[in-house]
């Protein structure tokens, strides 16, 4: 199992090398040119991760601000290995809203890989986006279920929703699930 916090400290090379070592690096850089189109490559340095971009040189991947790293650690975390558990606290968090459709790739992806995600968050794009890359990639609705936490007169309650559920409910009712 692993913990994804936007908050927490990680080892960029180390994510950079398991992404590397599964084949996947080539995913990550489709997706990051998405938010980046002027990005030519990223590569591990020994001083660290640098985005590098044709004509400009390469910078630390730190300095493109925390949103294209908040992304990048996502998207790194996401192409490593294939199977496991991944906590995902808030993965929205310095994240522009553009920046999420492609986190719902990398999340759908490795979904179809096999890897269980499991996520905390407080924004609805954040529930709509992977249900929209879901339906793109004809992800099966059975692989998807939400679960809604709540405190009632100091009870704590949970609600399960199965995918279908979740789409029927976003889509034609435009309820707010979180």
């Amino acid at each position: 199992m692993r913990f994804l916090d936007p908050n927490r400290e990680v080892d960029l090379a180390a994510l950079y090398e398991q992404a590397y070592v599964a084949g996947r690096k080539g995913e990550v850089l489709a997706l990051l040119r998405e938010i980046l189109p002027a990005v030519d490559d990223f590569t591990y340095l020994p001083s660290g991760v640098h985005i590098s971009y044709a004509g400009r040189g390469a910078v630390p991947a730190g300095v493109e601000g925390e949103g294209v790293l908040a992304f990048l650690r996502l998207a790194l975390e996401l192409a490593g290995p294939s199977e496991g558990l991944v906590l995902l606290e808030e993965p929205e968090t310095f994240q522009h809203p553009a920046s999420l459709v492609r986190s719902a790739r990398a999340m759908i992806a490795a979904v179809r890989r096999g890897m269980q995600l499991v996520l905390t968050t407080h924004s609805l794009e954040l529930v709509d986006r992977p249900l929209d890359e879901a339906q793109a990639q004809g992800l099966p609705t059975d692989q998807l279920a939400l679960f809604n936490l709540r405190l009632d007169a100091g009870k704590l309650l949970s609600s399960r929703f199965d995918g279908e559920s979740v789409l029927d409910g976003r889509r034609i009712l435009d309820q707010d699930l979180r």
